[in-house]
């Protein structure tokens, strides 16, 4: 089950919402997505801006390509140490699939 308080997933992103749209609840966020999980209006849609699909290895090679564009080393290596740690990519899965599989008003 994903702790309400800390999820840790997988993300690799330029663009991102910066205003949600009238009537969308922000989910979840971090310091520099403020708006990384966004239920839409009426509960119709769901977007996510992590990568729960990510493999370790897959976010590793993310890191290093972000690493030869210039992304600054103190980034890159503290996005490589997070991913010593345990991911919640398929507890964040299996409530994607829930909301996925919910009936429709």
């Amino acid at each position: 089950m994903i702790d309400a308080a800390k999820i840790a997933i997988a993300a690799s992103h330029q663009d991102q919402v910066i205003e949600p749209p009238a009537g969308a609840t922000t989910l979840f966020r971090s310091a520099f997505t403020p708006h990384a999980g966004i239920l839409y209006a009426n509960g119709t849609a769901l977007s996510v801006q992590p990568h729960p699909e990510f493999t370790t290895a897959f976010a590793h090679a993310c890191c290093d390509k972000a690493g030869q564009d210039s992304a600054p080393e103190p980034l890159v290596a503290a996005a490589k140490a997070s991913l010593d740690q345990p991911l919640d990519s398929a507890d964040l899965g299996r409530a994607i699939a829930r909301f996925l599989a919910r009936p429709r008003r």
